[in-house]
């Protein structure tokens, strides 16, 4: 089960446990009376997951070929465009292309 299937999952059983399993999700409304909460700042997490519109400017058979890895490794071209980013970003210097088709092999297997 994917990370944001696992949170909705968690989400909707404490609404049920502090609720009851007949809850309104529409009877949930913002109080505008209520005070601001203060959110501690973001240190260093393990692992942060955002959401980040991304456009790629690509070929006709680019995109193909993206959609045909994408199929293989059992993924959406949005998951595989994320995988790459990530690994991109976590690298110390510029990842060579060999290094993303590893990482696209080693995906690949795992799906299998």
């Amino acid at each position: 089960m994917s990370r944001s299937k696992d949170d909705t999952a968690a989400l909707y059983d404490a609404l049920v446990q502090a609720h009851g399993p007949d809850f309104d999700i529409d009877s949930f409304v913002p109080d505008p009376e209520a005070a601001p909460v203060e959110v501690p700042p973001l240190e260093n997490p393990d692992e942060l997951v955002m959401t980040q519109a991304v456009t790629l400017q690509l070929s006709w058979p680019v995109l193909q070929r993206l959609q045909a890895r994408a199929a293989q490794a059992g993924a959406s071209v949005d998951e595989l465009v994320s995988e790459w980013v990530t690994v991109e970003a976590s690298a110390e210097d510029t990842v060579p292309r060999d290094a993303i088709l590893h990482m696209l092999a080693q995906r690949q297997r795992r799906s299998a």
